[in-house]
């Protein structure tokens, strides 16, 4: 018998392989929109955008590789010239995740022709750059208190009294609430000006109210119970999502290092329908002798082991070690050293691990031929850290 093949005329063998084609095509196209409709099912927003809807589903996907390491701060540009990072200067490669601040945006100084505005006009050029670039974004919220509108820290209000007053005030009902509101609608006007080079909203991560189980920010565990701070979060959801429209975000749960159990991790948890990423910050347990960082290891594993029972992303969402420009010491480099062996150790639990910016004299990523900068960059080259080049 000869063969079938011969039989058919090369006009419908090149129908015959354009239907392949276009069912191939249809399947797989199918199959992305499965994907990012099951994604969207599980998230805080089941209307958010496709795109954001599309990163959360890479974010799970890559997670399977390692873990994706970003900086605060650590992406930037100068005027005509290209993007810039701590990262490429000492390795070449830009990191997978860039973070960004609303501090300057939602200030009350923040006006047309300010400081504050040509800020806002900067950050937002950066996110667009980093977008362009592979990026992924996301942005905490340095927020200051609602009475004098000058700090975040206790440490800096006026009196004793307003440390104690100004979470509450804006819990609904409170004196503030509604300035709460307006600053939350600043948040918003920013978060859907994020257009992308096809006028496609840039999808982010809100981190807000970090380190709230410290008592240095005016929203810590110290000034409110546990019940208020889930009210407010709830609150700060529905009405960027529901009533403003935001559409474009994820919401990241972050407390500092403070807990040492699952119930104390849980205990200002808003719920799972108002979170999409476990994550926390980690700074304290870096700045002592290695026995400390086994402290790190467990908080890591507590809150992965929680992110995966509920289908999150979990996330080291702040860490660094400070080492002094002018008088870096052996002790800086070794601690240092710690974290990206922690972070190594663990990096089957994190989605990523954020870097704390490099400024005011001191670093947290070292450049070329600082002391540390070998050690990092023979961190960066393992197969499981994630860099922007190769998600």
């Amino acid at each position: 018998m000869k063969p079938i093949l011969r039989k058919i005329r090369p006009i419908t063998l090149l129908c015959i392989l354009c239907l392949v084609v276009v069912i191939s095509s249809a399947c797989s196209s199918a199959s992305a929109r499965g994907s990012i409709e099951s994604v969207k099912a599980k998230a805080v927003d089941k209307g958010m955008t496709d795109e954001t809807a599309a990163m959360l589903d890479k974010m799970f996907q890559l997670k399977a590789k390692g873990t994706m390491i970003g900086q605060h701060d650590g992406v930037w540009m100068e005027e005509r010239k290209p993007m810039a990072s701590y990262l490429s200067e000492l390795c070449g490669r830009f990191p997978a995740v860039a973070s960004y601040d609303f501090m300057f945006i939602t200030n009350v100084n923040n006006t047309e022709g300010s400081w504050f505005r040509e800020r806002e006009h900067e950050i937002r050029g950066r996110i667009i750059a980093a977008h362009r670039a592979g990026l992924m974004i996301t942005m905490c919220w340095h927020y200051n208190d609602p009475y004098t509108q000058k700090t975040f820290y206790v440490s800096e209000l006026e009196n004793e009294e307003l440390k104690w007053k100004s979470f509450k005030s804006i819990l609904p009902g409170g004196e503030n609430h509604e300035r709460y509101k307006k600053d939350l609608r600043k948040v918003a006007e920013f978060s859907q000006s994020l257009l992308d080079d096809n006028g496609k909203l840039i999808p982010f991560i809100f981190r807000p109210f970090h380190e709230f189980d410290g008592d240095w920010f005016w929203w810590g565990a110290a000034y409110n119970e546990p019940e208020e701070f889930k009210q407010l979060w709830q609150f700060t959801v529905r009405y960027l999502r529901d009533e403003l429209g935001v559409h474009n975000m994820l919401y990241a749960f972050s407390p500092d290092m403070k807990f040492e159990s699952r119930e104390d991790y849980l205990l200002r948890y808003p719920g799972d329908d108002y979170v999409d990423i476990l994550g926390f910050d980690d700074y304290e347990d870096f700045k002592y002798d290695d026995a400390r960082t086994d402290k790190a290891r467990e908080r890591i594993r507590i809150v992965g082991e929680l992110a995966k029972e509920k289908g999150k992303l979990c996330a080291l969402t702040e860490t660094g070690y400070f080492i002094s420009k002018e008088n870096p010491t052996d002790v800086d480099v070794r601690r240092m050293a710690n974290i990206l062996k922690v972070i190594s150790d663990m990096h089957e639990y994190l989605s990523y691990a954020a870097f704390w910016g490099n400024g005011g004299g001191v670093y947290c990523v070292p450049v070329k031929d600082e002391p540390g900068s070998e050690e990092f960059r023979k961190f960066l080259e393992q197969p499981f850290i994630i860099l922007n080049d190769n998600k």
